[in-house]
Formats: structure tokens, C-alpha cells, sequence
């Protein structure tokens, strides 16, 4: 715990400048994120307001990913954000991909350009295991040091 760059705080830091990077990207061409957005199976008087509120969690999740490197006790919080984040992205796309949804949404919501709906699952599942696998690591540390 004595060190500064650990395992948990560079995959912290990665993690969270790829929330960072897709959220203010998004921010920066709004209007092509909202056709994005247009090509997904959410009801058209919530889209804008999900809209936001992704993209908010998206920006805040990031930064707080980055601050917990300086900052500890923000880090099981951060990385619970980002669980809860990859768990939501990792749903949606099973969904899609099982054509469970009510149509099936465009992929191009996906973490790059050309991304189909079976690698989304996989990058948002290997997301989320290691996010899980940070907050156990961190709350591991954490009881360790306490006792």
C-alpha cells in the first residue's frame, strides 16, 4: 500500500481515461452521439435525459477513477460506479445480442467505431471482471491494514 503506482491504481487510471476519453468524445459531437442514441431501443421521451445521465456517469466515474490514485478512500467508490457502469453496458448488450430487446439496436453505441454487438459483450464483461476484481483487491487492502 506504501507505493503509489500499484497494480490497482494504473488499471484505475486506464479505466478511467477510457470512461473519460468516451465521455467528453461524446460531449464534444453531441449530435452524433444522439444519432447513436436514435438507433437504440429506449422510449424517445427518456432518450435525452439517459442521454445526460450516461454521459454525466461516464465523465464522473472517469475522473473519480483518476482522482482515487491520489485520493484512496474515493477508490471503492469510483470503482463501484464503474461496476455498476459495465454491469448496466454488459446487460444491454447481451440483450441485443440475444435479440431480446423490443428491435435490435444499432451497435454503434460501442466502444469504437465498427464494433459489433458479440465483441461488446466481451469487452464490457472483461470490464466489469476487472472492475469486481479491483473493489475486492482494494477492500482486501483496506481490512488488512486495519487490523
Amino acid at each position: 500500500m506504501g507505493r503509489f503506482l500499484t497494480y490497482t491504481s494504473i488499471t484505475s487510471l486506464l479505466i478511467g481515461g477510457l470512461l473519460l476519453w468516451r465521455g467528453i468524445h461524446d460531449v464534444w459531437f453531441i449530435e452524433e452521439t444522439r444519432m447513436e442514441w436514435d438507433g437504440q431501443t429506449l422510449p424517445q421521451r427518456w432518450k435525452e435525459t439517459l442521454l445526460w445521465v450516461h454521459l454525466g456517469m461516464q465523465v464522473s466515474i472517469g475522473a473519480a477513477l483518476w482522482a482515487s490514485v491520489v485520493w484512496r478512500l474515493l477508490r471503492p467508490y469510483a470503482l463501484g460506479g464503474a461496476t455498476l457502469l459495465f454491469a448496466m453496458y454488459t446487460v444491454y448488450s447481451e440483450l441485443a445480442l440475444l435479440e431480446r430487446l423490443p428491435r435490435k439496436p444499432c451497435a454503434c453505441i460501442g466502444w469504437w467505431e465498427g464494433s459489433t454487438w458479440p465483441w461488446l459483450v466481451g469487452v464490457n464483461a472483461l470490464l466489469l471482471l476487472i472492475t469486481v476484481t479491483l473493489i475486492i483487491k482494494t477492500v482486501s487492502e483496506r481490512r488488512g491494514a486495519m487490523t
